[in-house]
């Protein structure tokens, strides 16, 4: 539920918070108001119905006016609706200041590949990382966090940022799906990466990289080497096995419909590169971790970084959050008085016109 909620907080940027984000939960119950009104209207037509023909209802009800009753329900919805927002009370940010902090900037670099899909590690390679992932994210204090996103090209998802909800909101909706192409572009990643950092900073910057290690390019130990040179550290984290598990393929309804082949008919069979991955993280100064069932590993990276040299990081973030309720507390409760004060009736006008058409 915090998780929901923080997300709710993050999802209209730094500037807007809501000091009751549980409360948008009652707006799910507006829909079913509006059905109830519909059910409403229906059941006393019929019961009209029993009584008088239909070609006698007009001219009994003559001063009855439908149109005003779907007003007055559409005013209840209005009302409740503004109400609802009204209580949940936005919150705007009214000044942006700098402030300083000490942290590391930390990049994770995820693996989205066909073969992170593969399902050695329940529930599969990259549902595991991304629930690692966001138990780290979890545990920050203080630190910036950055994603990037890699197959067979990478992008950087999440900018640094100290906003650790929108962070968890990127992870949310990374899938295998997400990048076009095929592949998986270890040295892209870490390229981008290292470009993801802020230049002129001087705190201590890590590179997190997640991945079965399958890399379909050759430059990855010189861009390790460049970000060695940069001062970064890389930790890297395999997911799968050395032994091979063949790659779901999978339907537009979630549906497992077999296993990726090639050219020949074959069953591939993505397996983890250890060496690589070794590799890379001894060419940084970093430490190499397979993933395992258990949570170990992310926990192990977090408690090195945390026992690394902190820089000063600066941040923007609103302050003075003043309260908004206003805006909706006054227009709600309008509507319902205008809804009070129409009644069910036609006007003396309307009714003479109606009562001369008969």
């Amino acid at each position: 539920m915090s998780h929901f909620l923080d997300s709710l907080n993050s999802l209209f940027g730094p500037q807007i918070r809501f000091g009751r984000p549980e409360a948008l939960l009652l707006l799910l119950a507006i829909p079913a108001v509006w059905v109830l009104f519909r059910l409403a209207r229906r059941q006393r037509q019929r019961e009209t119905e029993s009584f008088v023909r239909n070609d006698l209802a007009r001219q009994v009800a003559y001063n009855h006016s439908a149109r005003i009753i779907r007003i007055r329900e559409m005013l209840w919805l209005v009302g409740a609706v503004l109400l609802i927002l009204a209580f949940v009370n936005p919150r705007i940010g009214t000044r942006l200041v700098e402030v300083k902090r000490q942290g590391v900037d930390i990049v994770v670099a995820l693996d989205v590949s066909q073969s992170m899909r593969a399902q050695d590690i329940s529930p599969s390679r990259l549902e595991k990382a991304k629930h690692e992932v966001a138990g780290f994210i979890q545990r920050l204090k203080g630190d910036r966090i950055g994603l990037v996103a890699f197959s067979g090209a990478a992008y950087l998802q999440c900018p640094l940022t100290t906003d650790y909800s929108a962070a968890r909101m990127f992870l949310d909706v990374l899938d295998t799906g997400l990048i076009p192409v095929p592949g998986t572009a270890i040295a892209e990643a870490l390229k981008t990466s290292i470009n993801g950092f802020l230049p002129g900073q001087t705190s201590q910057k890590v590179i997190v990289l997640i991945t079965d290690g399958e890399d379909h390019e050759s430059r990855v130990q010189t861009t390790a080497k460049d970000a060695a040179e940069k001062g970064i550290i890389i930790f890297t984290v395999g997911m799968g096995n050395t032994e091979g598990e063949p790659i779901p393929m999978v339907n537009e309804q979630g549906q497992n419909i077999g296993y990726k082949k090639d050219e020949g008919g074959q069953i591939i069979v993505s397996r983890l590169n250890e060496d690589l991955l070794t590799e890379i993280a001894d060419i940084t100064g970093g430490t190499y971790y397979r993933g395992t069932p258990g949570e170990s590993e992310l926990d192990k990276i977090y408690d090195k970084i945390f026992g690394m040299e902190k820089g000063e990081i600066e941040a923007r973030e609103f302050t003075d959050f003043e309260d908004r309720f206003q805006w909706f507390l006054l227009p709600g409760l309008i509507c319902f008085l205008v809804e009070a004060a129409l009644g069910e009736t036609k006007s003396k006008r309307a009714t003479k016109r109606a009562l001369a058409q008969e």
